[in-house]
């Protein structure tokens, strides 16, 4: 903490705005919206409560996943926030996780877990990826033709 309330975020200098106290209606400068007092007294379900409202808004999903070396947009949130199932499987299953190129740090799309972790695993150039499995199940189709595996396997 600087002088006058003012704190050092990525070498700026910005001025905490001076508000009333949520809980009391003090003066406050703090983040959260509450003074000491109060935030100390109910830490637990503030510290809950404005994680879920920074959640909501997105600031909290575009902090984390920066974190991560994303380079995500208030779009990028929005579209994340409206797919419904993965972007690869079609699955259903929450929650889904924002995909990046780990070289670009570009927006890819909601992935679920399985899909995910399985990127990870793979690599991060899609190209290289598909051009694997695509190999891959050539050389499942040749031995599946000769007889050395049961054809069925591996297919829908």
């Amino acid at each position: 903490m600087l002088l006058g309330g003012a704190t050092k975020q990525s070498g700026d200098m910005v001025r905490k705005a001076l508000t009333n106290c949520i809980g009391c209606g003090k003066s406050s400068k703090t983040a959260s919206g509450y003074c000491g007092e109060c935030f100390h007294a109910n830490v637990n379900n503030i510290k809950t409560e404005y994680n879920q409202k920074r959640w909501v808004s997105g600031q909290a999903k575009i902090s984390c996943w920066k974190s991560r070396g994303a380079q995500c947009s208030e779009a990028d949130v929005q579209a994340f926030n409206e797919q419904k199932v993965c972007q690869i499987c079609g699955s259903k299953e929450t929650p889904l996780h924002f995909d990046h190129c780990h070289v670009t740090g570009l927006y890819r799309g909601a992935l679920c877990r399985q899909c995910n972790v399985a990127l990870g695993i793979l690599g991060d150039n899609l190209d290289t990826i598909i051009e694997r499995l695509q190999k891959y199940k050539h050389q499942f189709s040749e031995r599946a033709l000769s007889g050395q595996v049961d054809a069925k396997i591996g297919s829908k």
